[in-house]
């Protein structure tokens, strides 16, 4: 079990860190990455049918500031210059977006200052939720939650200055995110029975960025950049415990990387270490 060498995705930049999320095609299924502009805050899309990655194409109209999300056929980000939150669909393509969380318009607060978080939920799971999103609350260290087809949310408890990353694993829904004062890394689960989420610490793990998170194969991966390196680690979570992190061989980052599932392997897509050029490994269990 380890991690592929990395290897340069041809003609493709990002200010920011990507997105990947596993989508269908009427040519079958592919991994999808959105990302910003290698110096705009226009939206791109790419796929990775397993062997290659396709020419990246700007998507019309769909602009955020900082990095989107995206999970079981949504997406989500912010807006071009603005806190509100958008969505927009995947039918074939990304669809035309839509305001999901608006700002005040009094007030101007509302929506989220840094990029969100958003986890696919099997129907009928937390009850009949297809996507969930997670993220901090502008103009304050406050994380929310917003469970979309019923259009609520609250805060979860957790504090952080910085995004969290979101993931539905064994059940229930997994939040993990940096501390609001300190590079330490918070595990969060959400108990369905009494509708709180539920925070511990991860001993011995530090990041200075938002880590991210995906399950395969039955565990729930997280991958992080080091306490003040640009150095990759990776974690894996077996429904009880964290195991130790182990440095990604060769791989480094300036920003947080990006994680998904697809065909059988575990993909995993990050900036340079002083480039926005993008980089793609693969892990896969023996």
């Amino acid at each position: 079990m380890a991690w592929t060498t990395n290897v340069k995705i041809p003609d493709q930049q990002s200010k920011a860190p990507p997105a990947l999320t596993a989508v269908l095609t009427t040519t079958g299924p592919v991994l999808d990455m959105v990302h910003l502009g290698d110096s705009s805050n226009d939206i791109w899309d790419s796929r990775y049918d397993g062997n290659r990655w396709s020419q990246n194409t700007r998507l019309l109209n769909q602009r955020s500031k900082a990095s989107p999300a995206a999970a079981g056929g949504l997406m989500v980000h912010l807006g071009d210059s603005s806190n509100r939150i958008w969505r927009s669909r995947w039918i074939n393509g990304w669809g035309e977006n839509t305001i999901l969380i608006d700002i005040d318009p009094v007030s101007g607060r509302g929506g989220s200052d840094r990029s969100p978080a958003l986890a696919f939920v099997p129907t009928g799971s937390i009850p009949n939720e297809e996507n969930v999103m997670a993220y901090k609350e502008a103009g304050n260290d406050s994380l929310r939650d917003y469970f979309i087809s019923a259009a609520s949310g609250n805060r979860t408890g957790g504090l952080s200055r910085a995004a969290p990353a979101l993931a539905f694993f064994e059940g229930t829904l997994h939040m993990v995110h940096i501390g609001e004062s300190s590079n330490n890394i918070w595990h969060a689960i959400w108990n369905r029975a009494r509708e709180v989420w539920v925070e511990t610490r991860i001993q011995g793990q530090k990041s200075k960025a938002p880590p991210a998170l995906a399950v395969f194969n039955t565990r729930l991966h997280m991958v992080h950049l080091g306490d003040s390196s640009n150095n990759i680690w990776h974690s894996i979570y077996d429904g009880n415990q964290w195991s130790t992190n182990l440095q990604v061989p060769g791989q480094q980052s300036k920003a947080s990387p990006a994680l998904a599932s697809f065909d059988r392997r575990l993909h995993m897509v990050h900036l340079g270490d002083s480039s926005n050029s993008l980089w793609h490994s693969e892990w896969q269990d023996d």
